[in-house]
C-alpha cells in the first residue's frame, strides 16, 4: 500500500469510528429527552391537564418516534379527553407495534376503543389478549361479555 491509500483508509477509519461515536451520544441523549418528556406527559396526563399532557407527547415523539409510551398516553388523552375512539384505536396500535413487550393495558384500551366503534370482532380478539397478559380491570369482563353478545 502507498502512503495515499494508507492516508486515505486511515482518514476513513477515524470518520467512521466518529460517525458512530455521534450515533450513540445522540441515541443516549434524545432518548433521555423522550424519557423526561413522558415522564412530564404523564403527571400532566393525572392531572387532567390534557393540552400539556399533549405537548409532552408531542415533544417524546420528537425525541423518539417509535416510543410505545407517548402513544399510548396520546391514546388515553384521545379516549378520556374527546371520546375519539378511531384516533384512540390507532395510537394504542402504534404502541402495540412499537413496544417490546405490549402490556394488558394497551390491548385492553385498543379493545375498549374497538367496542366504542362497534367493531365486535377486533374488540373480543384485543379483550382477551389483554385478559390472557392479566388484565383484571372490572370493565375488562364487561365490555369483553358485551361484545361477545353483540357478535
Amino acid at each position: 500500500m502507498n502512503k495515499k491509500t494508507k492516508a486515505f483508509v486511515w482518514t476513513v477509519g477515524l470518520l467512521a469510528m466518529i460517525g458512530v461515536t455521534f450515533a450513540v451520544v445522540y441515541n443516549y441523549y434524545y432518548n433521555k429527552a423522550s424519557r423526561k418528556e413522558i415522564k412530564y406527559a404523564k403527571t400532566q396526563l393525572a392531572k387532567q391537564s390534557y393540552y400539556q399532557a399533549m405537548l409532552g407527547v408531542g415533544r417524546a415523539i420528537y425525541y423518539k418516534k417509535k416510543n410505545p409510551d407517548a402513544y399510548f398516553i396520546w391514546g388515553q388523552i384521545e379516549i378520556e379527553q374527546h371520546q375519539n375512539y378511531p384516533q384512540a384505536a390507532y395510537c394504542m396500535t402504534k404502541a402495540i407495534d412499537y413496544a417490546n413487550q405490549p402490556n394488558a393495558a394497551m390491548f385492553y384500551l385498543r379493545g375498549k376503543c374497538y367496542y366504542k366503534m362497534k367493531e365486535y370482532k377486533k374488540a373480543v380478539a384485543d379483550l382477551q389478549k389483554a385478559t390472557q397478559q392479566g388484565g383484571q380491570a372490572d370493565s375488562l369482563g364487561y365490555y369483553l361479555k358485551a361484545s361477545k353478545t353483540k357478535l
